[in-house]
């Protein structure tokens, strides 16, 4: 599921990971691979940093891939780079 900076505030109020990336990004790729792979409880969306400006930059996301882990309404975990799937597997039972 994609989302835009009009729909940000209502995604974040449930458990949701965001992953801020670009078409043209080669890692952004490789995670998208990698979030397609993983059978996760967890809902995860994208946003695509180069048509949605707010808030990337409100949340201060300087490099993509990014994934920003949100649990009711708040930021509780960042990873920037590409990640392994059992990393982001443990990573997604750690924080939920």
């Amino acid at each position: 599921m994609y989302i835009d900076d009009t729909q940000f505030e209502s995604a974040i109020q449930n458990d949701v990971i965001i992953d801020f990336y670009a078409e043209w990004c080669g890692p952004c790729k490789l995670v998208s691979d990698v979030l397609g792979q993983t059978q996760v409880k967890t809902k995860v969306v994208k946003m695509d940093v180069d048509k949605n400006g707010y808030t990337p930059m409100a949340l201060g996301i300087r490099s993509i891939p990014t994934l920003v882990f949100f649990k009711n309404g708040n930021e509780v975990h960042r990873h920037t780079g590409v990640i392994r799937k059992d990393e982001f597997e443990s990573l997604v039972k750690k924080i939920y």
